[in-house]
This record gives C-alpha cells, sequence and structure tokens, in this order.
C-alpha cells in the first residue's frame, strides 16, 4: 500500500491505532500525519508535533522532516517557528 492507503486506513480506524501504537516510531509518524491533515481526528498542528517528536527521537526520517517544516514555517496560532531548531 501506498502512503496515502495507510493514512485512509488510520484515518478510519484511528481510536485502535492512537491506543495500539506500542511506541513504534512509523506508527507515531503516521499518527502524526493524521493530526496534520485531519485524517479520522480534528486536524492539530500541536497534537501533530508530538507525535512527529516522540517518532523522531527514535531516528524516524520522515518525522524529523515533518519537525523541520513545521520549526521553519510555523506560526505564533500552531507551533513557534524557530528555523535554527529546523536545522538541527
Amino acid at each position: 500500500p501506498k502512503h496515502g492507503e495507510y493514512l485512509e486506513l488510520i484515518g478510519k480506524n484511528f481510536k485502535w491505532f492512537e491506543e495500539n501504537q506500542n511506541q513504534d516510531s512509523n506508527f507515531l509518524y503516521l499518527i502524526g500525519r493524521c493530526y496534520q491533515l485531519g485524517k479520522g481526528v480534528e486536524q492539530s498542528d500541536s497534537k501533530a508535533v508530538e507525535f512527529y517528536k516522540l517518532s523522531a527521537k527514535q531516528g524516524n526520517l520522515n518525522a524529523q522532516a515533518s519537525l523541520a517544516w513545521y520549526y521553519c514555517y510555523g506560526d505564533e496560532n500552531r507551533v513557534e517557528k524557530n528555523p535554527s531548531k529546523g536545522v538541527e
């Protein structure tokens, strides 16, 4: 399955995935994407960043890139913009 198909599946079964992700970096990243895009859950950039941080700490490159984007382009209503942190 492609990335978008995973998001659709997780979005339709979001609560189960959130409760059963067992700190797996890929699931944490995908849960963050669901929050970012509002798939199966109310859209929330702050929750997306929370899950991206958990995933990025485990070395997930997609989560690290997503966090970098937020730090480079965030705003005061969502995520604090911090370009220097975005390139860490």
